[in-house]
């Protein structure tokens, strides 16, 4: 523990390590922060491409935390040295781990955040001091420049919480506001859980259908075609991205996968006779009442949807660069679909009412099928969030998304923004006025 008597202080090389580089990186210079890199990181034999890019991740974490304050430096294993510090931004405890090789040398830098979020107890002695609380976090984070989207917090139909930063397009565009139709990535893959599910309820298909029963013996491997419906709805099917071979027993390992939920949507669109995107407007948005959702068909960026920003850093500085090929990119069923905040959390009340799928079969989809080794995730529902905190969360370069319920209040968090890796203070601050300790 850190700070207690099991604490091993490091050996001092690396101490020395690892105070050079958080003191070069609290100053935000990159000057500084280049030189620490070239006096530390694995020695001179170090591409510069892995210099570069240690650069950019430091410079970045600057930009997070302005700077952290370290509670002390320990040692995890014999190559693994971690520090606690606290975020001078976020107010959170983040965990800064260094690995060194046998030389000594820094390797590389793993920073887990939030690993401990204290907030005042008198803040969540009402939803309108939770909502207080929350308003001044994130004005906090808006003053540093450290998020740009829109956050809303619900109860049934009931607001408790709706604020919005940023612009969708730099610099002087439209303030983003609740309505404004960002990104959001792999949150997509809960329609397409939800249609698979509503499928099921209705006796259409099964979770024990294999592949076989909607693909030719031509069109894919015996190995592949005996594939459950089940596994795959829990990134647990062991198919390869060659889609040809398994590269474990379904059942036996979890993997996240892209290409298991394009499956789905395959599936889908032969068992329902419908294109993915028909059968999702009609089945899930419609019903939901969701009305700016759905797929971007694109050429080039316009000026209706958000564009997406990666904060990077170079020896020049901190940018927001955009990225335009979020608008270009197509969507499908694993993801990329356009939505907003509101209609995210009009999808989420929807779906736990069982006014989509009857509760029975919600409960199934954020239940632990497995005990597979790294699988938080039920069908098509990550579980990972909190022991009580179920949902999804999608990101990509330039955007980041977060939709959520608290069990057992029923509170809906919708986190949406159009810059990369942000969300993480949002929500999980949201996780603990609410009542949950997250992670």
């Amino acid at each position: 523990m850190l700070g207690g008597g099991d604490c091993i202080a490091p050996p001092a090389a690396q101490v020395t390590a690892v105070e050079s580089i958080l003191t070069a990186t609290n100053s935000g210079r990159p000057g500084s922060i280049a030189a620490a890199v070239a006096a530390s990181w694995s020695g001179a034999d170090t591409s510069a491409a892995v210099r570069a890019q240690a650069l950019s991740q430091l410079g970045v974490e600057h930009w997070k935390s302005r700077g952290w304050r370290i509670h002390g430096v320990c040692v995890a294993s014999p190559t693994t040295v971690f520090a606690l510090g606290e975020n001078t931004i976020s107010l959170e405890r983040d965990s800064l781990n260094f690995r060194f090789d046998t030389a000594g040398r820094t390797q590389s830098l793993l920073v887990y955040t939030g690993v401990d979020v204290p907030i005042d107890p008198r803040d969540t002695s009402s939803d309108v001091a939770r909502a207080r609380a929350l308003a001044r976090y994130l004005d906090r984070l808006r003053n540093a420049g450290l998020f740009s989207g829109s956050v809303l917090v619900k109860r049934g139909t009931t607001t408790l919480f709706a604020d919005s930063a940023g612009v969708e397009l730099r610099p002087g565009g439209r303030p983003i506001g609740l309505d404004s139709r960002i990104n959001i990535a792999s949150s997509g893959k809960l329609f397409t859980a939800t249609s698979i599910m509503q499928l099921v309820s209705s006796g259409v298909i099964s979770l024990d259908d294999t592949l076989g029963k909607f693909y030719a013996d031509s069109e894919l491997s015996a190995p592949v075609r005996s594939v459950r419906l089940r596994y795959i709805l829990a990134h647990t099917s062991g198919i390869t991205d060659r889609r040809d071979t398994l590269a474990s027993k379904p059942g036996e390992r979890f993997v996240y996968s892209n290409l298991e939920f394009v499956i789905l949507g395959d599936v889908l669109e032969r068992a329902s006779g419908e294109r993915w995107e028909d059968y999702f407007a009609e089945h899930i948005f419609r019903p939901a009442g969701m009305t700016r959702t759905g797929r971007a068909v694109l050429t080039r960026p316009v000026n209706y949807l958000a564009m997406g920003y990666i904060p990077q850093f170079s020896d020049t500085g901190l940018v927001l660069a955009a990225n335009p090929l979020l608008h270009i990119w197509p969507g499908n069923t694993a993801g990329a679909l356009f939505s907003t905040t509101n209609d995210l959390a009009r999808f989420a009340e929807a779906w736990r009412a069982g006014v989509l799928l009857p509760r029975r079969w919600v409960d199934s989809m954020r239940t632990l099928h497995n005990t597979t080794k790294g699988s938080e995730y039920g069908y098509g529902v990550m579980l990972w969030r909190a022991p009580r905190i179920w949902g999804h969360a999608g990101d990509l370069p330039g955007t980041d998304a977060d939709v959520e319920i608290i069990e057992p209040s029923g509170v809906i968090s919708v986190v949406l923004s159009n810059m990369s890796g942000v969300n993480n203070p949002v929500r999980r601050r949201i996780a603990r006025l609410w009542g949950v300790v997250a992670r």
